[in-house]
């Protein structure tokens, strides 16, 4: 699968001595095991991702793995230790001027504002993320796997008005509000 795939890539890119491709498909690599919930395995190999990245000094592949490595640190339980990562990578991206990135930062900022008790802002981003004209790359899968994660006892009537109003939502006024925060 997957995981077979960017193996082999990464494997080439080591022996060819393409760094750049080493930091991004570490990174890939890094993807799979969080998406399998292997957040150890993903948690080193977003650390080393990002080392590689400030080798090859990408800002994309820098801002990725910063917030990779608080997305990793969230799901390990490490909210405190995770927030700082995650906006730091979103400064980034808000200076690259990349939607795309923006809105693939909402899930992971969802979680964690679901876990401070914030559900139904939480799934406002959800709403707003599926919504989205720049919504290219976030799979509605996984976005709805992770509304199912963090909605907790709200009936479905009160998911549906929270995903509507977040429809509504202007995403850079989101992302501004979260860096506020901080």
């Amino acid at each position: 699968g997957a995981l077979r795939y960017y193996q082999e890539g990464l494997d080439l890119a080591v022996e060819t001595g393409d760094r750049g491709q080493r930091a991004m498909l570490t990174g890939n690599v890094a993807q799979i095991h969080y998406l399998r919930g292997d957040f150890a395995t993903a948690k080193r190999l977003t650390e080393r991702s990002l080392v590689l990245a400030r080798e090859v000094a990408s800002d994309s592949l820098i801002s990725g793995a910063i917030f990779s490595t608080g997305a990793v640190l969230l799901r390990l339980g490490e909210a405190e230790k995770a927030r700082p990562h995650m906006d730091e990578a979103l400064r980034m991206v808000v200076t690259m001027g990349s939607d795309s990135a923006k809105l693939y930062s909402l899930p992971e900022y969802a979680r964690l504002r679901a876990g401070q008790g914030e559900v139904r802002e939480a799934i406002e981003w959800i709403g707003l993320a599926l919504g989205h004209p720049a919504n290219d790359f976030l799979g509605r899968r996984y976005l709805e796997q992770v509304l199912s994660e963090i909605r907790g006892d709200l009936s479905e009537d009160e998911v549906q008005a929270a995903l509507a109003r977040g429809a509504k939502l202007d995403l850079d006024g989101v992302i501004n509000g979260l860096l506020e925060e901080t």
